[in-house]
């Protein structure tokens, strides 16, 4: 019988002889500390040739002892054996000399011109002697790529940076630039950064995008960090990507989650109270002719009316204020900009603070785009504007591209903050954001209007303070069938928004002051 006949659990009995001889040089190794660990990586081959793929096979360390290790191949959508067989299925052991920190596993690949679509199988470690198998990389996955690929193309693929509280999961998304006719797969592995090893690193894995669709999720579990005051980073890579292109031109691309402590609303600062004048119990009723509803609208380019191709004049406001005066309230939109009017509409419709590309606060050259470092000028008292109300609608900015969403809605919390010193008589409605097409930045938006609600969010932290503030489910109004672009709304979105809003000061305002 040759002697590569005889099974000895999953191994021939020349391996398995092969792996036992290096027992003794294991102990005597252990006994000077702790022997390497040992990993392969991931690797890439073209698939319309014959070819070979080379496993690269990596030790953290020299060690003293010849390091043994097994593997074997295993098919996922390559064929491994049989007619039509992508690859040649291999099993053996490596041996890596003393002193060598590295050694290569060889698979022949079977080319085919007639491939469609990338193919994969993978190299597994199945056990080591003077070394320890890594917990994460003890399997490279090989990717049999398709040169020239047909259907719609090989799309590119992006993976979002996500940001997560502390005991949270941190959720990357992995997004497609098109459906393909393919599924497409890659290979995942959180690394060590300034967050703990620790509640990440079994999270390693596989994410596979059906056909026709464009996005899918990782979810990491996210450790604590060593300082809650201190934001801590993970990475994420990711790896043997099949049937799509990464936006990076590289093997491997590399997402960042950042861990922040919970959002807690600041104190507000100490300071004078400006100086008010309550009405009068034998005055004029709010919203008369005589008092009419005063309501600052105040946001970003969803605030001023922007849409895809032409703004909508008046944008929800001009809905709002048809929607106030049908039922009877006298009211006067404020604010310091009349721009994108409505003309239809009188003077006392056009105001409003909804500035392109404004961001909640910044820093920096991001200042002069920020509605905290404006809102002293829009409030201040010898202005006139004095609002009974403010329609607060903003955070998109803050969120979509840089992924802050646990600082979006810290700055959200100190913004109403700042506006409650200035006008602690006023009501100020804070919307949750309308939805986006694009899946990462809708996952976004999800997460700071989550943020926003709830028994602890910021807005019930900010009214358990005595804060003058509600939450308004605006932007839960509208859907992405309503949008004009990947973000704005189409002018029936906008009527939707007014509608949304009219019923916001309805249910948050005295009594009959809004009727209706």
């Amino acid at each position: 019988m040759p002697k590569t006949a005889r099974r000895f659990g999953s191994l021939d009995l020349l391996e398995s002889r092969t792996l036992l001889s290096g027992k003794a040089a294991a102990l005597r190794a252990s006994a000077a500390g702790p022997p390497p660990t040992v990993a392969v990586a991931d690797v890439t081959v073209p698939g319309r040739r014959d070819t070979v793929a080379s496993a690269l096979v990596v030790l953290s360390g020299p060690s003293a002892s010849p390091v043994r290790v097994g593997y074997r191949t295993t098919p996922v959508t390559a064929v491994g054996s049989g007619r039509g067989r992508d690859f040649a299925s291999t099993q053996g052991v490596l041996v890596i000399k003393p002193g060598a920190t590295s050694g290569t596993i060889k698979v022949k690949v079977v080319g085919d011109p007639k491939v469609s679509s990338d193919r994969v199988f993978d190299v597994d470690l199945t056990r080591a002697v003077n070394a320890s198998l890594a917990t994460s990389g003890a399997s490279a996955r090989v990717v049999i790529r398709d040169d020239a690929p047909s259907g719609l193309g090989r799309p590119t693929l992006w993976v979002s940076d996500p940001t997560a509280l502390v005991g949270d999961a941190a959720t990357f998304v992995v997004s497609l630039s098109a459906p393909t006719t393919h599924p497409v797969s890659l290979r995942y592995r959180p690394e060590p950064g300034t967050a703990p090893a620790s509640g990440y690193s079994a999270a390693q894995g596989t994410v596979t995008i059906p056909a026709g669709q464009t996005s899918a999720t990782i979810t990491v579990p996210a450790p604590a960090p060593a300082s809650a005051a201190v934001p801590q980073q993970f990475p994420l890579v990711v790896s043997a990507l099949a049937n799509a292109d990464l936006a990076s031109g590289t093997g491997s691309a590399v997402a960042i989650a950042t861990i922040l402590a919970p959002t807690v609303v600041p104190a507000p600062p100490v300071a004078s109270p400006p100086v008010t004048t309550p009405r009068s119990p034998n005055g004029p009723v709010l919203g008369s002719a005589a008092d009419p509803l005063k309501i600052m609208p105040l946001g970003d380019s969803i605030t001023y009316g922007v849409t895809s191709i032409t703004n909508t004049p008046g944008g929800y406001r001009a809905r709002l204020y048809r929607d106030l005066t049908a039922a009877g309230t006298h009211v006067q939109f404020v604010g310091s900009s009349t721009l994108n009017p409505d003309p239809n509409l009188p003077a006392a419709a056009q105001g409003q603070e909804g500035h392109l590309g404004y961001l909640i606060s910044g820093m920096g050259t991001y200042a002069s785009y920020s509605l905290d470092t404006y809102i002293d000028q829009w409030l201040a008292p010898d202005n006139g504007v004095n609002p009974d109300v403010i329609l607060l609608m903003t955070g998109a900015n803050n969120i979509v591209g840089n992924y802050r969403v646990a600082e979006a809605s810290r700055d959200l919390a100190a913004l109403v903050t700042h506006i409650a010193s200035l006008r602690p008589t006023a009501k100020i409605l804070v919307s949750t954001l309308t939805p986006q097409l694009p899946p990462v930045d809708e996952l976004l938006v999800q997460q700071y209007n989550q943020a926003l609600g709830g028994p602890t969010g910021v807005i019930a932290q900010l009214q358990a303070r005595g804060e003058n503030v509600a939450l308004v489910d605006a932007g839960d109004a509208l859907t992405v069938a309503d949008l004009s672009d990947w973000v704005h709304p189409t002018a029936a979105g906008y009527v939707k928004l007014g509608d949304a809003w009219f019923q916001a000061l309805r249910n948050n305002l005295p009594a009959g002051t809004v009727a209706g």
